[in-house]
């Protein structure tokens, strides 16, 4: 469901906006498709939990990318984003 749209001006100490979103295997693919990431942790399950994980996660940049549907129910143009990953994305 579409948020309505908003300005950075309407935002005010207490606003709360937020979203849910299930990552399905479509996702997935065309996150590798866009970025050219398809190493194997996102691809071999076998390499994934070689390495540690759980299963093939979820290429960084999709994950990053889901912040901007925020910043564009806001009608905010983000100049520089920094991100850290703390925990792998399934």
């Amino acid at each position: 469901m579409a948020l309505p749209h908003h300005t950075i001006d309407t935002v005010h100490v207490g606003y709360k906006l937020s979203f849910s979103r299930t990552v399905t295997e479509d996702d997935l693919q065309a996150a590798m498709r866009l970025s050219g990431d398809r190493g194997g942790y996102h691809t071999d399950e076998a390499f994934a939990r070689a390495a540690g994980f759980q299963r093939i996660i979820v290429p960084g940049i999709f994950t990053a990318g889901l912040i901007t549907q925020i910043g564009g129910q806001l009608n905010f143009l983000a100049r520089e984003l920094t991100f850290g990953f703390v925990k792998p994305v399934y």
